[in-house]
């Protein structure tokens, strides 16, 4: 119930920043709900899946795999073929992708109203500038400023 409750939030956040900046609000929907789509999987069960897909990444602490494996699952198991739509998921939790999806989606998901911290400066700036949102949101988790779970 809490996954889903909180894939609702950041879909219904990611909805409002698509329409902001012009975006295709069904992928925005899509890729905010299913972001987390295996976040609750059993990790020791994927290392396999990580190796043989994500060579590159298996070194990752693995709080970040539900990210690749997401991916992977949009592709595999859903048959979503979407380039913007894996990519968004792919690198939701890094906030390392270049399309404006993905960067709605990173936000989306670190500010949203169920967050334990403050989110409203985040989404102030969001509205007109996701890289400097991004920034804010990176540089207050690495200063500790930020309490709770990104």
């Amino acid at each position: 119930a809490k996954r889903y409750e909180h894939s609702v939030a950041v879909a219904d956040q990611a909805i409002k920043l698509g329409v902001i900046y012009h975006q295709d609000v069904n992928k925005c929907y899509i890729a905010a709900i299913l972001h987390d789509i295996c976040k609750e999987c059993n990790l020791n069960d994927k290392d396999i899946e990580m190796k043989v897909c994500f060579s590159d990444k298996i070194m990752e602490d693995k709080k970040i795999w539900h990210s690749y494996l997401g991916a992977n699952f949009l592709k595999n198991k859903l048959h979503i073929y979407d380039y913007d739509i894996y990519n968004a998921i792919y690198n939701h939790v890094s906030g390392s992708g270049k399309s404006i999806l993905s960067k709605i989606i990173y936000v989306s998901d670190k500010a949203n109203k169920l967050r334990s911290y403050e989110v409203q400066k985040y989404l102030d700036v969001a509205q007109t500038d996701l890289d400097s949102a991004i920034l804010m949101i990176k540089t207050d988790f690495i200063n500790k400023n930020i309490k709770g779970n990104i």
